[in-house]
């Protein structure tokens, strides 16, 4: 039987154990000058670890890092971006629980058909408490239903570059076809934490929310540990199945770089301590590592209708007068042309002008928009 993501006792005592451990490391941190040699790499016990800079957008470390394993609750950061997308602005929207939250089991807060919750209410639930009810009940009230919610979530993960992802579920439960690469998940954490709502929920280590049926409120508590033992960290999820066992995707920020660090496949015992050593030392080789300057452009993509999205490639232009531009190319079903974005002088406006033959492309959904250096990148 699948076991879902739980909050086990001897986790929290190991992970309390090792705070005084990862305190002394960071304070052992120089501040390295640009340049300097990085420090020697940890001794991890997973089956997979990356480390991404995801302020120069290059891979620091990576262990297995486009091997294909299943992802557990780590899933739901691509739950938050799909439903984030569509609803960004719509944080107070009320959301009906639907009956299909009946068939879930794993984590749970135990949701009834036919409550109210604000959309808030739910990622709060969904990104804390890992709640898989929460997960499911944001997409079918996004979506329309998991199967629809599910194939964009596969459309988007192309879009971001994720080539050694597929999901087949919301809740990252145990499934065949289900699974993901530590190299993909960090990417996926980076476009994450772009957005302003996903990054303060992700760092928020407490919250309450109604409880309907029992006229009250529901406590829900960060677990990821990571947030208490290591100083500094501001995100992002955990997630444990008993094929997955237990994964991690943790983010700190430190002298202008942030850093987000990737496990997977870890034992209990060594979790914690793993991911602590390589969130530590990925800081520590960002600074050494010189910054690069940024692109010379501020390219970014768009969600583009599926029947249009054959592959994509992300190139950085320069538009007239330095303007900055993306060019997504490989667009299906088009005619061959391709989308370019020029950012107007206006505040938040856009133009969309279309390459090939002149012709002008047909107007996309509005989406939030992607760094660029958080788009196909390889180890």
């Amino acid at each position: 039987m699948h076991v879902s993501e739980t909050e086990d006792p001897a986790l929290r005592t190991v992970a309390m154990a090792l705070a005084a451990f990862v305190l002394v490391s960071l304070a052992a941190l120089p501040a390295a000058a640009a340049g300097s040699a990085a420090p020697p790499i940890p001794l991890l016990h997973g089956k997979a670890a990356v480390v991404y800079d995801a302020t120069s957008g290059k891979f620091l470390y990576s262990q297995n890092g486009s091997a294909e394993l299943p992802m557990a609750s780590l899933t739901k950061m691509m739950t938050a971006f799909v439903a984030l997308r569509d609803w960004h602005d719509n944080m107070s929207r009320k959301m009906v629980v639907p009956k299909q939250v009946s068939q879930v089991y794993g984590t749970m807060i135990y949701l009834q058909p036919g409550e109210v919750y604000t959309f808030k209410q739910l990622m709060l639930a969904m990104l804390l408490d890992s709640a898989n009810d929460a997960a499911v009940a944001i997409a079918v009230n996004v979506g329309g239903s998991q199967k629809a919610f599910v194939a964009q979530m596969n459309q988007d993960a192309r879009l971001l570059g994720l080539t050694h992802t597929h999901f087949v579920n919301v809740d990252g439960l145990d499934a065949p076809g289900h699974y993901s690469s530590a190299r993909d998940l960090a990417l996926l954490g980076a476009a994450d934490m772009t957005d302003p709502v996903f990054r303060q929920i992700v760092d928020t280590r407490h919250a309450t929310i109604p409880w309907p049926a029992k006229h009250s409120v529901r406590q829900l508590y960060n677990i990821n540990e990571m947030l208490t033992i290591f100083p500094g960290a501001d995100g992002i999820k955990t997630g444990y199945t008993t094929n997955a066992l237990n994964c991690v995707v943790a983010s700190a920020n430190k002298g202008g770089h942030e850093v987000i660090a990737v496990v997977m496949g870890e034992t209990r015992y060594t979790v914690w301590q793993d991911e602590s050593a390589l969130l530590a030392w990925g800081l520590k080789a960002a600074q050494a590592d010189p910054l690069l300057p940024p692109p010379p452009t501020l390219p970014m993509v768009f969600r583009l209708p599926a029947a249009q999205v054959a592959s994509l490639h992300a190139v950085p232009r320069s538009g007239p007068g330095g303007a900055p531009w993306a060019l997504v190319a490989g667009v299906a079903g088009v005619g061959g042309v391709a989308a370019a974005i020029q950012r107007n002088r206006r505040p938040r406006r856009w133009r969309w002008r279309g390459f090939g033959g002149g012709r002008r492309m047909p107007r996309m959904p509005r989406m939030r928009p992607i760094p660029y250096s958080h788009i196909a990148r390889d180890d």
